[in-house]
């Protein structure tokens, strides 16, 4: 993040479904995330008592960056008309 408090973040995602009979499909999907620090962590910050003496302060980190999550993940559908779907898959994701 810059110290002037704008940057900028791509988050990129794409979804594929292919329908291998009219009953069964594989799915797959790719995107990222983006999780910023709390407000009160990232932000300077102190205290002060009702007689206007300070106690306690603290400071925050403004250095602080937000945290990335990448995603896949890939499934296999089939329908059971007319009870429902049955879905299996499995997933990855690693945060920066």
């Amino acid at each position: 993040m810059a110290r002037n408090g704008s940057y900028l973040d791509v988050l990129p995602s794409a979804s594929v479904r292919y329908s291998i009979t009219p009953r069964v499909a594989c799915a797959w999907f790719y995107g990222r995330g983006l999780s910023r620090p709390n407000f009160p962590i990232w932000s300077r910050s102190q205290r002060f008592s009702p007689g206007g003496v300070r106690t306690t302060s603290s400071i925050g980190n403004p250095n602080l960056k937000a945290e990335h999550a990448t995603i896949l993940t890939c499934s296999n559908e089939r329908s059971l008309t007319p009870i429902g779907l049955l879905q299996a898959g499995v997933f990855y994701k690693r945060f920066d």
